[in-house]
């Protein structure tokens, strides 16, 4: 029923604000409102105004209009970017619904995908306990999810010492889990940086017109204060220089009362000038995942890098082109096939 009102929403602008009204999250978007007040000498109601005007115009949601900082953009400047509203409508196009559970279920995509993925994994559903024992063995850690969970929520990483397979099954089955899956221990020089979670490359592929896989976005995910590496549980996003391999920008977050991120707040290591290991072959890895089932045309793929090479962990039929534009600080629509 959500998905049905928020199609239905999402396909004109007026609705846009409807489906923003939905899913704002009021405590934040009253922290960035006080925080723009504060910073930027603007009136609180001036900000509505203009963060509502920004909606019906550009697409873009509440909280975008803090994220792209359209507060202190021109209207030619907002134009650019690709927001919620506009990002609906491409991906509706690019990716059809009846073929998005190929990426969208993380256990038909592991077996979808299943050359690429470079790891182990466990069905919950139909797994007895003798199945779960046999995949715990010789293992220190493992990690379980919801296998349609989005954003890293449904994530636990699961410590083995003293748990037994009923424990595993007992606290999947509470927290509804269905997946488990071998722990993917990353590239020592990923680990260096960041050492808090499993950092992972995205890749942004589209399938144009004539068949040809276009690279339209290449950034690196990096965890703070978290297992997860996502930006929505407080992680750092970065550009990467698609061509090099080499972060071109420094770190952001969804918090913008936060400075651009110089060096990693852990490791104490200068993020921009990091060049990712394996990079020609995350690259390849990305297009190969790309080709094999061209239905789904335009995807955010995520991919490890281990001691050994690149692997995949999930692609994303809904990629956040936050993610993409917010590092670079400037819109990126134009790389975009017309919708």
């Amino acid at each position: 029923m959500f998905k049905m009102i928020s199609c239905i929403l999402l396909n004109n602008p007026v609705g846009h604000l409807g489906y923003f009204i939905k899913t704002t999250h009021w405590n934040k978007l009253k922290s960035d409102i006080k925080f723009c007040h504060i910073i930027h000498h603007q009136k609180k109601t001036h900000i509505i105004i203009d963060m509502l005007t920004a909606s019906l115009k550009y697409g873009s949601s509440f909280h975008e209009y803090f994220y792209y900082k359209f507060f202190e953009k021109k209207p030619a400047d907002r134009k650019r970017f690709a927001t919620t509203g506009k990002m609906y409508a491409y991906q509706l196009k690019m990716n059809p619904p009846q073929h998005r559970h190929l990426i969208e279920d993380k256990l038909v995509f592991l077996k979808k995908y299943s050359d690429f993925t470079g790891r182990n994994w466990i069905d919950l559903n139909t797994a007895v306990k003798e199945d779960i024992a046999c995949f715990m063995k010789n293992k220190s850690k493992v990690v379980l999810k919801n296998s349609k969970g989005q954003a890293g929520q449904t994530i636990r990483i699961i410590h083995l010492q003293n748990k037994s397979a009923s424990d595993i099954l007992n606290f999947s089955r509470i927290n509804k889990l269905d997946l488990m899956e071998e722990f993917v221990f990353q590239h020592q020089a990923l680990m260096n940086l960041a050492p808090e979670s499993l950092n992972t490359i995205r890749i942004i592929t589209q399938i144009k017109d004539n068949g040809d896989v276009q690279i339209t976005g290449t950034i690196l995910r990096l965890g703070y204060g978290h297992d997860t590496d996502n930006l929505s549980t407080g992680g750092i996003a970065c550009a990467i220089d698609s061509e090099t391999g080499i972060v071109s920008s420094p770190g952001i977050s969804f918090d913008i009362t936060k400075h651009d991120y110089i060096t990693h707040p852990v490791s104490g290591k200068k993020i921009e000038g990091f060049q990712l290991p394996f990079w020609n072959e995350s690259v390849e890895l990305a297009k190969k995942a790309a080709l094999l089932y061209p239905q789904n045309r335009s995807v955010g793929w995520d991919i490890a890098v281990t001691d050994n090479g690149p692997i995949l962990i999930e692609g994303n039929h809904n990629w956040g082109a936050r993610l993409w534009q917010m590092p670079v600080k400037k819109g990126l629509k134009h790389l975009l096939e017309p919708s």
